[in-house]
This record gives C-alpha cells, structure tokens and sequence, in this order.
C-alpha cells in the first residue's frame, strides 16, 4: 500500500471517529487546504500537540498581525520587527491555548491515537 492511500485511509477512519463522538469541526479550513497541497497532516485530535500548535499559531500569528498592522499599528509608529514580534508571541499563546483544548478533547472523547488507526 502506498504511503498516499494509507494516509488517506486512515484519514478517513479519523474523520469518521472524529464524527461518530460528535466533533462539529472535524475537517477545518487549514486541515483541508494542507491536504488540497498533497501535506500529509492528521486531521485536528490526531495530529501531535507541537504540530497543532505551530499551525494555529502560525495561521493566527498571520492574520491578526496583519490585520493589526494595516488597522493600528503603522498609524502609530509601531516599528515593523515590533510587530512582527507581538505577532509571532500572540500566535504562540494562541496556538499553546488550542492545541491544549485540542488535547483535552481528545482525552475527553476517549479518541485513539494516530499510529493506532
């Protein structure tokens, strides 16, 4: 079996246990684009706790810098490696926060691990 179809198979079954415990979300935009591009991520539950955090951080650390930057920030001077900063430390606190609530879901809902699919 190759490595595309075992990951698509097991994708799959996650998913589907995903929705059998009665995840709303179980296939999030950033999930859905990664894999669109051929990235090999297990879907939110699944994936590894570092993992989920560098993607939420990152994807929020990016938007919200953004946003800040072009709203607040450049009006008021805020150097650019300043805000850069903030941003990457905001990204990091919110990428900790729900990769922590994803991990307690996981226990919550009793979900087997990745390797075990």
């Amino acid at each position: 079996m190759s490595r595309d179809t075992e990951f698509i198979r097991k994708k799959n079954q996650a998913i589907a246990l995903l929705n059998a415990a009665g995840v709303r979300n179980s296939e999030p935009f950033l999930h859905r684009l990664l894999w669109r591009f051929g990235v090999h991520i297990p879907p939110p539950l699944f994936a590894p706790f570092a993992l989920e955090a560098l993607l939420f951080g990152l994807f929020f650390a990016l938007g919200w810098g953004m946003t800040m930057w072009w709203m607040h920030w450049q009006h008021r001077g805020i150097l650019p490696l300043a805000a850069v900063l903030i941003s990457l430390l905001a990204g990091l606190l919110f990428g900790l926060a729900m990769a922590g609530m994803q991990w307690w879901t996981k226990k919550r809902k009793k979900l087997p691990t990745w390797k075990s699919l």
